[in-house]
């Protein structure tokens, strides 16, 4: 049903994206396309969909149902015959539509009559688990893993032949994740549409997939069945991606003294309650995880815990203090689960990273401040000149953990910090987490709806439920004799 032949990518910089790429999907069937960041999976996807930069020049050959793409392009074949779930779901709205006006824009620019939209986004909307209702909401007042898979139910209004899905379940717990990819599959095998899937989840690629593609420096090094992909891999490349999946098991420090309290925190939305009389303690250097499903709160108690937020009712103290007192909110710091929206484009990485010197009325010696936490986050200098597009993945989400170590916190929050990140990557930025909070003494809350990660790296878990704390206690106690029913389908599903 669709061909890749001989594709190549390149850019008047000299850069060679894509290498005389070939692939092939069959109708019904489920593709991956796996590899580290920057390895040219994306550039794929934008290359089918024809949507990379002017400045791009592509060669090779790309069929869909024996039409080739490349020169018959027409903007009314994108979205109809082929879709796209972007992995950034935040930065592809318009922060001033609701969904709704999001849905009517895209049906109407394929000749969808208006009498249809709410019926088609309300059917969509549905199938991902959405309250139609929630479609007069804007992007904003969705949690992230709700605006993924409201960016999954727009994508599916057209009902496109090929669908290349891009990360699109970094935003979701696990369970959720699941349940959406396998609605996904479904439909995909019983209408015989094909899907690429371009994933660093390697559970859901062995699970969901029928073949596997490896990509590493823009060419597809290795392609097989998951079972013989995992089982015998062929490729160097193959062989460490597959061993970099085990998962990271960080060497736990003795906890001691409370270092912050929250008590009785509420938020609420009009009527919606995000969160609801949550009551815990954080002791020093511990890493406290959060867990839980999309939309239960886990970000919303990360916001407030930052001072981002004001909760309706409760408190905040570190150590004997209020929260809300600036010297000691500059203790708590935040690392975003999306660091390329969380960066300024318009600021270089240096300017980023001091932009809180300036807020904070610290600015002393910034250069110096820039360069040694560079060091500290394994970055060169050289990137201060940068912009945020320049840089892979990691290297922003290395520049988000500098930005929130240059104010010296004793709190870091991590919010969902390695969901976007390929298998080896995850294994390096974890890595440095825990050796950053050996050498600052730092305490961190760890929200995550990796399960297995939240088994190996943290030291105790909050379980949040429908903007409560269900269960609480050692990560390993937990995962392997969970009590409340909630956590029992998380931990057995």
């Amino acid at each position: 049903m669709f061909q890749i032949q001989e594709l190549t990518v390149s850019y008047q910089t000299g850069m060679l994206a894509l290498d005389r790429v070939s692939m092939s999907v069959d109708r019904g069937e489920i593709v991956a396309l796996v590899g580290e960041s920057g390895c040219g999976k994306s550039t794929l996807a934008r290359a089918v969909l024809g949507i990379l930069p002017p400045s791009a020049q592509i060669g090779g050959k790309i069929w869909l149902e024996g039409e080739e793409i490349i020169a018959n392009l027409t903007p009314g074949w994108r979205g109809a015959k082929a879709g796209l779930i972007f992995q950034d779901p935040m930065t592809r709205f318009n922060p001033f539509m609701p969904i709704v006006a999001h849905a009517r824009e895209m049906l109407a620019a394929h000749g969808v009559p208006p009498s249809e939209v709410r019926q088609r986004l309300s059917q969509a909307l549905a199938k991902v688990k959405i309250d139609p209702d929630r479609a007069q909401n804007y992007a904003h007042e969705l949690s992230g893993g709700m605006r993924q898979r409201v960016m999954i139910a727009l994508t599916l209004l057209l009902q496109p032949k090929l669908l290349i899905a891009d990360e699109p379940t970094t935003s979701l717990d696990a369970k959720t994740a699941r349940g959406i990819l396998q609605e996904i599959v479904d439909l995909c095998r019983q209408e015989e549409r094909g899907m690429i899937l371009i994933s660093h989840d390697l559970n859901l690629v062995r699970r969901y997939c029928d073949r596997v593609a490896v990509m590493l420096e823009g060419r597809i090094v290795e392609t097989n069945t998951p079972e013989r992909l995992f089982c015998a891999p062929e490729h160097a490349y193959t062989q460490s991606l597959v061993a970099s999946y085990r998962p990271y098991q960080r060497v736990c420090l003795p906890s001691s003294l409370p270092i912050l309290e929250a008590k009785h925190l509420t938020k609420r939305y009009g009527n919606f309650v995000a969160v609801e009389d949550v009551s815990f303690v954080l002791y020093a250097q511990e890493v406290l995880g959060i867990i839980g499903e999309s939309g239960c709160g886990k970000s919303t108690t990360a916001r407030m815990l930052a001072n981002l937020i004001k909760p309706d009712r409760g408190e905040i103290s570190i150590g004997d203090r209020s929260l809300s007192r600036p010297a000691r909110a500059r203790k708590v710091q935040m690392i975003f689960q999306d660091p390329r929206a969380s960066l300024n484009p318009a600021m270089t990485i240096g300017q980023a990273i001091a932009d809180p010197l300036y807020i904070h009325k610290m600015a002393v010696n910034v250069t110096q401040q820039v360069g040694a936490v560079l060091d500290q986050v394994g970055l060169s200098r050289s990137l201060v000149h940068r912009s945020p597009k320049e840089l892979s993945g990691g290297q922003l989400q290395r520049v988000a953990i500098a930005r929130a170590l240059i104010l010296q916190p004793e709190i870091l929050i991590c919010d969902e910090p390695v969901s976007m990140l390929d298998a080896s990557l995850q294994q390096q930025i974890l890595q440095l987490l825990s050796d950053l909070q050996r050498s600052y003494q730092l305490s961190l809350i760890f929200i995550t709806h990796d399960l297995n990660l939240a088994h190996h790296f943290c030291d105790r878990l909050l379980v949040m439920y429908q903007g409560k704390i269900v269960e609480t206690g050692q990560a390993k106690v937990i995962m392997t004799n969970p009590q409340h029913p909630y956590t029992q389908s998380l931990v057995n599903n």
